[in-house]
């Protein structure tokens, strides 16, 4: 006895490790047959015996056997690496059983659906380790009598349990779904423990899905909740991926059912609330209560989302491998119907008989749902499961439309049956917003909106084949857009896919006040899912049809679905009698009245796709096509091959303008004021796009019904890597041919492209005109070529980034209104136009002459391409440089250029009128240096001068004006005013030639081609026929001061017109100090002769003025008046006076007269014969009066007489202008008698 005393004190005191490893293929035995699976203890087992007892076991394994299933690839459904438990010994002589400490470590737990099943005991994962599966007793069998468990020595609930210490260490457990994808749930560590009386307190950590997870939990004594008839309380904290989120509540037992009372949770803003109970006894276990949240939050950030795969267009692998998961569906559908055994149990059998287990009235009650879509609002859920069927009423307001519905699940004739149904009554679309209004501007009612869905069967194909769906509106009346003439309604929409039935669409309505209805059909649910071989064999029938105003559009076929090893095809036809009947879809555009259809086919075939146009026609244009695209081993090819038989211009150009007039008339005044010019943001490669090689062929017949004149138009293009080398095209513009290639890299971000374009003998004005650029050009050139380079992701890069070079070699333009004889007709050696890549500005330079004359032409200018995108005007500067003249032509002119759009800037600035003349084809006098500046704007009739200044050595005139072109000539009109104007400079003579001028002027002819030179052959005169019938016009100018060297001569106004070849001086004041001039005639051309008219009448006239004009130093002077009276007629007009009839009467008195001062016979022929008749030097002339008559060009006196100092003479004379001779004779007579005086009269004759 002592020694066995001594023994456990011992033991007591000394702990001892006692290896029970034999123990072990006992324990794995009995193990095995308890749990149905074999079970490994592959570690050391190891008691250590004291008072405070732990048991250690490692490597522990209970391994699959046999099981089949998802997770058959797994060695083991459970592995543990190793467990401790210690116990405190003294604890149990008070009733206490006390572990001290708890720790298990490294444990692995793998679950499936055929472990799941096989617990339900549904087989015997190896059969070979257990023979049979051990019978447990029931819970009658072992159940204690109530009055022995209360009376027993220890009754369990004398007892009390503490956990000082439980430790949990890297715990998996991992779930195996059907297509052996799998889903881990760790746990790092968890930590806790748990008092009898006070309560329990465990915290852990671990992840979820590569997310870590942390939990806290807390609970009421353990003591308490077994003693019942008090609320047990706990309290739950998770920090997730998601967001934190908190639970407190109570638990509580009453009539015989557990309850969780006052809910409260919190999971990030979304709050929950209620009571939740749960009674066990009855026929089956019943839950019931209700749930209320607040402020419901779903959806996923922009950032979680999955990013939209890139779709290769144009590629038949990508249409496939669109349809994939369909394919794969199929398949998988088809396995399982194949993989499962006749008693195989389904889900849907599974979760009727798991509906027939319990029992539930739950409500759940949500105030709102925030999320992405429309608002929720008024959310109530009701579970009633009862006698094995499920019924599920919903009632929700989404954006403020009631919905109501009903979830059923129940079984029907051995099989479950499901049914989904969600009605809306009488809403308006626009309460949706942009998450279901097609549009923004959406509206309208819709009377009732239905969906409804009915399936039947166990298995999921079961199901599919059984899967009847309607969705359905009636009694709609929508409008979109700004107008409310935009409507649409339907009577009747039903989509129906019935059970077995084909797939089916019906609707009926108005849309915009127009009837139409539509129709189509499709494949059954099974075959677009094709769970059968048989479904698989034949592709899927499709049909549509739709009537509507004045068309028919129908389309029948079959599509091969999801299989690639199936031919597609599909016919569509179009045709209606005039698109005229769709102006009230299409807007009110000017369609032609004529018949329109279309007839197309898609064949697609294990090799590839074919597109073929059979038919198109609208009106008289009409097109074939066809397109294919193939799978070869170098990858995709697409052949192109397009056909236009006719093309009606006019009418495709009339829809275009009417659809442009309409877009700007319903344009907002701001979206105006922004700039309504065209959109360039188009992509030249849309994102996504991948190019295939391809050939491509395009043929145009003709370009009918416009000025274009566009015909015969050829392309041929190969695109081999994205590539285009040098495509060859052609095309005729009326009688003109082009020829031209075209290149293309699309390698790059960046396309590129260059496009080359040559042809002969063009006409440039015509050209112009037809695109619509430029309207009265008349140009044409010999040789042509024009060269685009352009690079550009879009549209309006290509633009930004394109220069242009256009050469032009041996032209004629003709500057100038049409229909005008004062156009320049310039001949260009060679010309040039850059427009380069940017907002550079467009120049063009040129040399040539211009009738004869050397010429230089400069051209610079905004860039088109702006100001055709904004609509706004473009800028030009035209500069040129002709016989020592510069013109400088600024223009902003908005395109098309025309004259209407025209706002022009005129400097002309040159040394000499003369030289100019030549250049423009008259034959001037030398003014000298000269400068004009004007300002026109253009209309319809011409332009307007809004400012003209023109200066002419001191001269200045200044005023405005109106050049008009609508008549037969043009007519320029100018109202000026000068504060001064010089004589001198209306009569300068010709200046000095510099000793080089011969020489230039000799190689200026001998540079000139023969034609050249006979234009300066052809020059006119400004008062020949030719110069007087060119221009209509007249002038007017109103001079404040008017000068002749430093003499002032007074103020003038002068007024001449021209028209119809007639020059009229209309009048010519001159207020000339003590006197004035006054005069007016005209110059007409009748038959080969000019005719004149003058008079003139002049009083009092300083002849000193005239006299210094030739010579500033002159002393002559005295006064002249003067009266002419003048008419003729003669082949020109330099010969008007030896053919004219009048008189001339004039007196004057001179003072210092002097012979050659002034270039008037009269004078100088008493200036001369005067000393022969007085030779007194201190004899003065007092006055000199003469009157003649003029007849056919000879003049004879009708008095003639001289006073002087001492005499007065009188005489004879006779001018003879057709020869221009002069015959007189003078005789004088003394004023007294004086000795010696003869008196001898003296004779002149002479030319």
């Amino acid at each position: 006895m002592a020694a066995l005393l001594v023994l456990a004190v011992v033991l007591v005191l000394l702990p001892v490790r006692v290896p029970i490893g034999f123990l072990m293929p006992r324990i794995e035995r009995a193990a095995t047959a308890v749990v149905g699976f074999p079970i490994r203890v592959e570690g050391p087992v190891v008691l250590t015996l004291g008072l405070r007892p732990r048991i250690e076991v490692r490597n522990v394994r209970v391994e699959r056997g046999n099981l089949g299933g998802p997770g058959a690839g797994d060695a083991h459904v459970l592995e543990l690496g190793r467990a401790s438990l210690q116990l405190g010994l003294t604890a149990l002589l008070g009733r206490r059983l006390a572990i001290r400490e708890a720790v298990l470590e490294g444990l692995d737990v793998r679950v499936d659906r055929a472990l799941i099943a096989w617990i339900g005991d549904e087989g015997t994962p190896d059969e070979s380790a257990v023979a049979a599966r051990p019978q447990t007793a029931t819970v009658a069998e072992t159940a204690t009598p109530k009055d022995a468990r209360a009376t027993g020595p220890a009754a369990l609930s004398d007892w009390a349990l503490d956990i000082d210490r439980l430790a949990l260490r890297d715990l998996r457990f991992v779930w195996t779904d059907d297509d052996g994808a799998s889903t881990t749930v760790r746990l790092e560590q968890f930590d806790g423990k748990l008092d009898w009386r006070r309560g329990v307190e465990l915290v852990g950590s671990g992840g979820y899905a590569d997310h870590d997870i942390s939990v806290r939990f807390e609970g009421g004594s353990i003591e308490a909740l077994l003693a019942g008839g008090s609320v047990w309380p706990l309290s739950i904290a998770v920090d997730g991926p998601v967001d934190e989120w908190e639970l407190s509540a109570g638990i509580s037992r009453r009539d015989g059912a557990v309850w969780l009372e006052n809910l409260s949770a919190l999971l990030g803003p979304t709050r929950l609330s209620g009571s939740i109970g749960i009674d066990p006894h009855g026929q089956r276990p019943r839950a019931e209560g209700t749930l209320r949240v607040i402020g419901l939050r779903l959806g996923t950030s922009p950032s979680e989302e999955e990013p939209t795969p890139e779709i290769a267009a144009g590629s038949q692998s990508a249409a496939v491998a669109a349809h994939q998961p369909s394919t794969e569906s199929a398949r998988r559908l088809r396995r399982r119907a194949a993989e499962r055994s006749a008693d195989a149990r389904s889900p849907a059998a599974m979760l009727v008989e798991v509906l027939d287990r319990f029992e539930t009235d739950l409500t759940l009650e949500i105030d709102a749902i925030a999320g992405p879509g429309p608002q929720v609002r008024d959310v109530r859920l009701q579970l009633d499961v009862s006698d094995g069927r499920l019924r599920f009423p919903i009632s929700l307001a989404v954006a403020g439309i009631p919905l109501t519905g009903t979830l059923a699940i129940a079984r029907e004739r051995e099989a479950p049956s499901f049914a989904f149904e969600l009605a809306a009554e009488d809403f308006r679309v626009e309460e949706l917003g942009e998450w279901a209004a097609p549009t923004a501007e959406s509206r309208g009612t819709v009377g009732h909106a239905l969906v409804e869905l009915e399936a039947t069967g166990e298995w999921l194909d079961e199901l599919v084949a059984s899967t009847s769906l309607t969705i359905g509106a009636s009694e709609a009346d929508l409008a979109y857009g700004a107008g409310e003439d935009r409507r649409v309604t339907f009577e009747r929409l039903d989509f129906t896919l019935s059970s077995g039935g084909a797939l089916r669409f019906v609707g009926n309505g108005t849309v915009l006040g127009e009837i139409v209805s539509v129709e189509a059909r499709g494949p059954t649910f099974t075959a677009m899912l094709a769970p059968d071989d048989d479904e698989l064999d034949a592709p899927w029938p499709l049909a549509l049809r739709v009537t509507g105003p004045g068309l028919e559009l129908s389309a029948e076929g079959s599509w091969a679905g999801p299989s690639a090893a199936l031919d597609s095809e599909l016919e569509v036809i179009l045709e209606g009698d005039s698109p005229a009947s769709l102006r009230s879809w299409l807007g009110d555009l000017p369609f032609p009245d004529a018949p329109y259809a279309l007839t197309t086919r898609l064949v697609t075939d294990a090799a590839g796709t074919t597109f073929t146009i059979e038919r198109a026609h609208l009106g008289r244009s009409s097109l074939q096509g066809r397109f294919r695209l193939d799978e070869r081993e170098s990858g995709p090819h697409f052949d192109a091959a397009v056909t236009f038989d006719y093309i009606d211009l006019d009418a495709l150009l009339a829809l275009g303008a009417a659809s442009a007039d309409a877009t700007d008339q319903a344009a907002e005044p701001q979206a105006r004021e922004a700039g309504s010019g065209l959109s360039l943001d188009i992509p030249i490669v849309p994102d996504g796009i991948r190019f295939v090689d391809a050939e491509l062929e395009l043929t145009v017949g003709e370009v009918g019904g416009s000025r274009l004149g566009l015909n015969h138009v050829e392309l041929r293009s190969t695109i081999t890597e994205r590539s285009v080398e040098r495509s060859p095209f052609s095309f005729r513009l009326h009688d003109t041919r082009f020829d031209g290639s075209v290149s293309a890299d699309l390698t790059t971000a960046s396309p590129s492209a260059r496009f080359t374009v040559a042809t002969r003998d063009i006409d440039i004005g015509r050209l112009l005109a037809d695109l619509r650029v430029a309207e009265g050009v008349r140009a044409r050139a010999v040789d042509m070529e024009i060269v685009v380079n352009g690079r550009g992701r879009s549209l309006g890069e290509i633009v930004d980034g394109s220069d242009l070079v256009a050469t032009v070699k041996d032209a004629r333009w003709t500057l100038g209104d049409p229909g005008s004889e004062t156009a320049l007709p310039f001949r260009l050696k060679e010309a040039m136009l850059e427009v380069p890549a940017g907002n550079e500005r467009t120049r063009a330079s040129a040399i040539g002459t211009l009738r004869g004359v050397p010429v230089k032409l400069e051209l610079e200018a905004e860039p088109f391409a702006t100001g055709l995108a904004a609509g706004d005007p473009i800028s030009a500067v035209l500069r040129l440089e002709a016989a020592g003249t510069k013109v400088e032509l600024e223009a902003g002119v908005t395109p098309p250029v025309r004259r209407e759009s025209a706002r022009l800037r005129l400097a002309v600035e040159g040394r000499s009128t003369a030289t100019l003349g030549d250049a423009f084809g008259y034959e001037l006098d030398e003014l000298g240096a000269f400068k004009i500046e004007a300002s026109m704007a253009g209309d319809a009739t011409g332009y307007a001068l809004s400012s003209f200044n023109s200066m002419i050595g001191g001269s200045r005139l200044a005023g405005r004006g109106r050049l008009l072109l609508t008549g037969t000539r043009p007519r320029l009109d100018l109202d000026l005013n000068s504060e001064r104007i010089q004589i001198e400079d209306f009569l300068v003579d010709s200046p000095e030639q510099d000793e080089e001028a011969p020489a230039r002027a000799s190689e200026a002819e001998a540079a000139r081609s023969p034609a050249e030179r006979q234009e300066l052959v052809d020059r006119v005169t400004p008062l020949g026929r030719d110069g007087l019938s060119r221009y209509d016009g007249s002038l007017k100018v109103v001079a404040a001061d008017v000068r002749s060297g430093e003499d002032t001569l007074g103020s003038g106004v002068l007024h001449i017109t021209l028209d119809d070849g007639s020059l009229v001086l209309r009048r010519l004041d001159v207020a000339v100090p003590g006197g004035s001039l006054a005069a007016n005639g005209s110059l007409r051309w009748e038959s080969d002769r000019a005719v004149a008219t003058a008079e003139v009448a002049i009083e009092d006239l300083d002849m000193g003025v005239a006299a210094r004009r030739v010579d500033p130093n002159a002393r002559f002077g005295g006064t002249l008046s003067l009266y002419v009276q003048f008419e003729g007629d003669a082949p020109k007009p330099r010969e008007l006076l030896a053919h004219g009839n009048g008189k001339i009467d004039f007196a004057m008195a001179p003072e210092n007269l002097e012979a050659g001062v002034l270039d008037l016979w009269v004078v100088n022929l008493v200036a001369s014969v005067l000393p022969q008749v007085d030779d007194k030097a201190t004899s003065k002339i007092n006055c000199v009066v003469a009157a003649f008559d003029l007849d056919d060009g000879v003049m004879v006196e009708r008095a003639l007489l001289v006073d002087t100092t001492t005499m007065v003479v009188s005489g004879k004379a006779t001018v003879d202008f057709r020869d221009r001779t002069i015959s007189a004779r003078l005789g004088p007579q003394p004023k007294k008698p004086a000795m010696f005086s003869l008196q001898t009269p003296v004779g002149v004759n002479g030319d």
